[in-house]
């Protein structure tokens, strides 16, 4: 009986043991399920988050990249540039056929920068073949260091408020070769120009009027840093010429004569600075003296011609040496030959003299008052040439 009942009472604690166990295995297996469900899940959408972050941010820069990229593409397709504030920038080979195509006059809205990809054939400068008004409206013009901006051919042009730099040409004109007559620039900064001579402009055949610009930081290897004339009637009036420089002669204005300029006045030069090459060789790199150019160019009349050497003084008419007054410089007789005469170093009459004292040899009102070297030769009809030198002085 006891055997029985302990047997009844062992199967029961077995019958037990298995339910507890079934009851505890049960809701362990459930959770570890819904965690590795949780898990799954959760892993599912941080990789599915992840994925569509990357491939939004991957399509935003895609299209940021091909927005840039269809741009550049557009602008070199188009010719055009673009500026940092987004403003088109314009091609010399734009401004070529907007000039060409106006009638008289064009007015300008946008910059025009030199391209070497399409503007290779314009290093010599836009030609301008006919006689227009080109208003700048304050743009600018840019060379870029690789070419001249204009070259001017036709009379009566006449160029106003623009900027012209980084003009560069190896021979006449950074920023314009002027060889038409009758023009004028005027209102307009001239900045950063280079060339052999006529760092910024160089006047071919004269007639030209250059009043009221600004002209800094021009350079010549030559002489005219800023400007060079070759051309008679040329006028450079009420200028700024700042931190121009010439390796040998005039850093900021050149003329072959005084002669050849109707009027100079008004004008300002401060900082501009020549270099001389000493050894007496232009490919002597040594000793390099810089000298100022004097400030301003005095506009007043002079009234007579002192001789440094006995004090003799020769009353002048409108401000102009005339052959009267050159013999009597030099007490002799220039009349009837051929006379060269240079002032300074610079010469301002070569040609024949008759017996018409009144003769002009040049104006002095291109000259600073106060003393100068003049000195001339002069060959006669018999053939024979003598040299002579005098310090003189102007004074108004």
């Amino acid at each position: 009986m006891k055997l029985k009942n302990y047997l009844i009472i062992f199967t029961l604690f077995l019958v037990l043991m298995c339910c507890v166990n079934a009851i505890n295995a049960s809701p362990n297996d459930k959770l570890d399920m819904n965690v590795l469900e949780l898990d799954s899940s959760v892993d599912y959408i941080s990789i599915s988050n992840e994925e569509q972050a990357s491939s939004e941010n991957n399509e935003v820069i895609g299209i940021a990249v091909d927005s840039e990229d269809t741009e550049l593409a557009a602008s070199n397709s188009n010719t055009s540039q673009k500026s940092v504030n987004g403003a088109d920038v314009g091609t010399f080979t734009d401004l070529k056929k907007l000039i060409e195509s106006s009638k008289d006059e064009v007015s300008l809205s946008k910059n025009y920068t030199f391209n070497r990809g399409v503007d290779k054939d314009l290093t010599f400068g836009i030609v301008i073949s006919k006689p227009i008004k080109i208003y700048g409206n304050g743009v600018t013009i840019n060379g870029d260091s690789n070419a001249r901006i204009f070259q001017i051919d036709a009379d009566d042009v006449t160029i106003t408020e623009i900027n012209l730099i980084n003009g560069r040409e190896d021979m006449f004109g950074g920023a314009i070769y002027w060889s038409g007559k009758g023009g004028v620039i005027e209102k307009s900064n001239l900045t950063h120009n280079i060339a052999r001579s006529g760092g910024a402009i160089f006047v071919k055949n004269g007639g030209v009027l250059i009043n009221n610009n600004r002209f800094e930081s021009n350079y010549a290897n030559n002489r005219g840093g800023a400007i060079m004339v070759v051309g008679y009637h040329t006028s450079i009036t009420n200028n700024l010429f700042k931190d121009n420089h010439a390796l040998r002669y005039d850093p900021a204005v050149h003329y072959q004569s005084f002669a050849m300029i109707d009027k100079y006045d008004g004008n300002d030069f401060i900082n501009n600075t020549k270099i001389v090459l000493g050894g007496g060789s232009d490919s002597d790199s040594t000793n390099h003296a810089i000298s100022n150019e004097q400030k301003s160019v005095s506009s007043n009349k002079y009234s007579k011609i002192v001789v440094s050497s006995n004090n003799k003084e020769m009353p002048i008419n409108n401000n102009q040496l005339t052959l009267d007054i050159l013999n009597k410089i030099f007490n002799q007789d220039f009349t009837n030959g051929f006379l060269l005469v240079y002032i300074d170093g610079k010469l301002v009459f070569n040609g024949t003299t008759t017996s018409d004292l009144t003769l002009i040899i040049c104006n002095l009102l291109a000259l600073l008052a106060g003393q100068h070297e003049i000195s001339v030769e002069f060959t006669g009809n018999d053939g024979k040439t003598n040299s002579y030198k005098e310090n003189i002085i102007l004074e108004e």
